[in-house]
């Protein structure tokens, strides 16, 4: 029984010697860690097929590129929540490269078509002359400036006027977008 009570005494003090560490140990305040993330700005174009080609057309010849589908495809992301804008011009009227002679603008047209957005296509299914002037294509929402990519679509036509001089044609087609800070 002595045995028995000089275990049982080993044990309480073993017990409150480890309790007794316990009490004593120092705890360190809580650190804090920082996390943050600089998500880039996302504001860019591209154009699936950078040339319009008619081919050869006869003076008086109306020529569609794209008829019944589409003939290019623009794609517009931004990720800055704002209304962002899609503008098309012509830098100059068509211009001859031997005889230096000029198709007027108001004879290449441009025709927006479908788009996967939810803004407004303006002028959609309707062929536009071009001017020297931007002229809005497209008007994002809101929702269009997550970062989703944006597809435009547009058909083109010439109409060669019917005395057109034989030569070979050429004007820059100009895309924009941009947005209102």
């Amino acid at each position: 029984m002595k045995s028995l009570k000089k275990c049982i005494v080993s044990l309480i003090t073993v017990i409150a010697a480890c309790g007794g560490v316990f009490a004593f140990a120092e705890e360190t305040p809580p650190v804090d860690l920082s996390a943050s993330v600089s998500v880039k700005l996302l504001f860019k174009m591209d154009i699936d097929k950078s040339v319009i080609s008619f081919g050869r057309v006869l003076p008086g010849e109306w020529k569609n590129l794209g008829e019944g589908s589409y003939y290019n495809q623009v794609t517009c992301q931004s990720n800055n929540g704002k209304i962002w804008y899609l503008l098309i011009s012509l830098s100059s009227p068509l211009t001859g490269a031997r005889h230096n002679e000029k198709i007027p603008a108001n004879k290449l047209k441009y025709m927006p078509g479908w788009t996967n957005g939810t803004g407004t296509v303006h002028d959609q299914y309707t062929f536009k002359e071009f001017g020297t002037e931007d002229s809005y294509v497209y008007t994002s929402n809101v929702e269009d400036a997550i970062a989703n990519p944006i597809y435009i679509q547009f058909q083109y036509g010439v109409n060669v006027p019917d005395n057109g001089t034989a030569d070979d044609y050429s004007a820059t087609v100009v895309y924009t977008m941009m947005e209102m800070l």
